[in-house]
């Protein structure tokens, strides 16, 4: 039997040389590449850094004991503290609301929080304490206690009470429009709470010149219904009240209400995203109403549930610039986890 015989050359030549550097350098940059295809597979493109990404704290000038709060970012500045004296009549002094009282849409330079505010609650007074849970470069969460009784804010006496406080926790995102709100603690002492935006969207201050536009209208029973009439009420509070689907019915996306009003001429506004409160299982919208043309108000608590009936919930504020039909598919992305990224 032959064997073959193999051939080495006796030397290696410059030229050779070369060429054996250029295909093992060739080999390793590919290895390279398809090492980098593999982990592109398991991991997302990093976001761009957001340098105003911020959230600040300070004592209120203008309230003893009031703090207020700056949530910034790239997108909008929305200061936070105590507004008032509202309903003067209101039995033996006037209320004051700790919220947001100013809300800019930096691209614009739109303030729509011009009017009451955004994200009142009529239940909630000063806010005498604030917590940082986290803060990193992609987002950062405040939690914010308040005194339950909203006369409660002008005396020393008032600033170490804690009976039944009422605690939000605030979350903002880099180069995001939206701003998280976990209600942890919303209710006062008389079984009521509530979460309402009387603003001015897309700096439309009066009534009924925005427009308002609610995921699932053109399929539910009623046409748009304002203030004091609910647009939706799944409880009943008094004997008289007419009950909706329980769910939301046409108006639930995913067990959840998305809302959203406008400026009609500019396509500015501020819209929401609301849970539907589900019996035994989490918090939310008990009833829904319009205010307007300029906000809305939600119901996590009506009076008649107790404590244990009112679980914490998570809601969300987002800003938008292209019309209210394009709000209701942003608040369809949050609700489905694409904006968010939690």
């Amino acid at each position: 039997m032959h064997k073959q015989l193999v051939q080495y050359p006796t030397k290696i030549t410059y030229r050779n040389f070369i060429q054996m550097l250029k295909t093992t350098i060739q080999i390793s940059c590919l290895l390279v590449a398809c090492v980098g295809m593999l982990s592109c597979g398991k991991t997302t493109t990093p976001k761009s850094i957001d340098a105003e990404l911020n959230i600040s704290v300070a004592e209120d000038e203008d309230l003893f004991g009031s703090l207020q709060v700056i949530l910034e970012n790239s997108i909008y500045k929305a200061v936070m503290r105590s507004n008032g004296p509202h309903h003067k009549e209101y039995k033996d002094a006037p209320l004051f609301w700790h919220h947001i009282r100013s809300f800019i849409y930096k691209s614009n330079g739109i303030d729509q929080a011009k009017g009451c505010g955004i994200d009142c609650n009529h239940f909630r007074g000063n806010c005498y304490k604030t917590e940082m849970v986290y803060d990193g470069s992609d987002k950062k969460t405040i939690r914010m206690y308040y005194h339950s009784d909203p006369r409660r804010i002008l005396s020393e006496d008032d600033i170490d009470s804690t009976n039944l406080p009422m605690i939000s926790e605030y979350t903002i995102y880099a180069n995001s429009p939206i701003i998280k709100v976990k209600y942890v603690a919303y209710k006062q002492n008389n079984n009521w709470g509530n979460a309402f935006d009387i603003g001015s969207p897309g700096g439309v201050t009066e009534q009924f010149k925005a427009t308002t536009r609610v995921f699932g209208q053109e399929k539910f029973t009623r046409k748009l219904t304002y203030h004091e009439d609910a647009y939706w009420q799944g409880f009943q509070v008094g004997e008289k009240d007419s009950v909706d689907s329980e769910d939301g019915g046409a108006l639930n996306y995913k067990g959840h209400f998305i809302m959203a009003v406008g400026n009609p001429e500019n396509g500015i506004g501020f819209g929401r995203v609301m849970p539907i409160y589900k019996s035994g299982t989490s918090g939310g919208v008990r009833i829904f109403k319009l205010l307007w043309d300029q906000g809305f108000e939600t119901f996590p608590a009506t009076g008649s549930n107790s404590l244990a009936d009112t679980p914490s919930y998570t809601g969300y504020i987002f800003l938008f610039d292209k019309g209210v039909d394009d709000a209701i598919e942003i608040g369809k992305k949050i609700i489905d986890g694409a904006l968010t990224e939690e």
